[in-house]
């Protein structure tokens, strides 16, 4: 370090591994068109670097198990962020905005918050097991691979208020939630083990793959007025406060299997038109008729398999769908027009029979 601390530019990468002291200070530097890698090095507790202005590749922070503080002041633009394992970083001071950046990876640190990276556009997005961090906040329009993020505190708050369409949507263990301008998942969404009391993606219109609520134990309300087609299959499972799925007004597609699972009275999926998988339930609740709904409008729409219910009392109630039940009755069509030409056919030869008898008994007479 000591030896480039006094160039301006670096064109290629800086990678330092096995750093035996406490602080790295880079200097002059301003611009590394390469990466910026620095990994195991478990004495290193402080960098400095205030004149980086660019790092033209990879920030690469990895298993720096002292790492407390970084301080890159003047540093403009960062294609990737890549920090995993830095357990007890809780301060990176950035004077400016980061822009131009393609990928974030944030991953089991002490940040109280998320460092501003400004981008319209990034592969993935994936904030997790930072058990300090409280607020999420990113002003990014699309997500063309992941958004995950879990496992940081307890009471963080997440906010992507420009967020329009995302790839793959992953949520855990959230307190609050702003998706309000989210309008395609091009494969899944999920939400499982979140906090929040409400759930609302009002513009949101398709989903490509499987939409899953899991485990949400406070979500009371949840509102997606506007989707109408889901490409997987859907998945409302343990959540303690939804007992009405009546939240799909416009949905008419459900490309898999639906499978909802909990304390659950009633459905209401009226202007579905078409299920290509099967359609399972399990209600805890004693007032929940199984038979009624195996025999509901929903029966006349599953096209992938059985229904099945099972009650409070675990009793199971299956009824086939109309694919299988077509299947039955043309079989039973067939074998009954079979049944019919059989007996057509010895019709026939009795009739023949007789008619050559009578005509050689006129033949003797004559």
């Amino acid at each position: 370090m000591n030896k480039i601390r006094d160039c301006k530019v670096i064109t290629g990468d800086i990678v330092i591994n096995d750093y035996k002291e406490p602080i790295i200070e880079f200097g002059d530097i301003m611009n590394i068109f390469g990466n910026l890698d620095i990994q195991r090095a478990s004495s290193l507790v402080r960098i400095e670097a205030d004149n980086v202005h660019r790092i033209g590749n990879r920030f690469i922070l990895k298993d720096l198990t002292s790492l407390n503080s970084i301080s890159f002041a003047s540093l403009r633009y960062v294609k990737m962020v890549d920090w995993k394992v830095l357990p007890i970083l809780n301060v990176a001071y950035f004077g400016n905005a980061i822009k131009e950046t393609e990928s974030v990876t944030v991953s089991d640190t002490s940040l109280v918050e998320f460092p501003g990276f400004l981008s319209n556009k990034l592969e993935i997005l994936d904030i997790n097991n930072n058990r300090y961090l409280e607020s999420i906040y990113s002003n990014v329009e699309k997500i063309t691979g992941r958004l995950h993020i879990a496992a940081n505190s307890r009471d963080v708050r997440v906010s992507l208020p420009k967020l329009q369409s995302a790839k793959n949507v992953s949520i855990h263990e959230v307190l609050d939630l702003d998706l309000n301008n989210l309008e395609e998942i091009e494969s899944s969404i999920n939400f499982v083990n979140n906090l929040f009391i409400n759930l609302s993606l009002p513009v949101l219109k398709s989903i490509g793959g499987t939409l899953s609520l899991l485990k949400n134990e406070n979500l009371g309300k949840v509102e997606f007025p506007n989707v109408t087609e889901i490409g997987g299959g859907l998945m409302i499972v343990n959540n303690t406060k939804i007992d009405r799925i009546n939240f799909y007004p416009k949905l008419t597609i459900i490309g898999g299997a639906i499978e909802l699972i909990g304390n659950i009275k009633e459905t209401n999926l009226k202007n579905l038109k078409l299920v290509k998988g099967s359609a399972k339930i399990k209600s805890s609740d004693s007032s929940f008729d199984c038979t009624k709904w195996t025999k509901s409008e929903l029966s006349s729409v599953i096209r992938g398999g059985k229904i099945e219910c099972i009650n409070a009392n675990n009793e199971r109630i299956t009824a086939d769908t109309p694919t299988e039940g077509g299947n039955n009755d043309t079989a039973d069509n067939e074998e009954h027009s079979v049944k019919l030409a059989s007996k057509g056919v010895n019709l026939n030869a009795t009739t023949n029979l007789k008619y050559i008898l009578l005509l050689f008994i006129s033949m003797l007479i004559n």
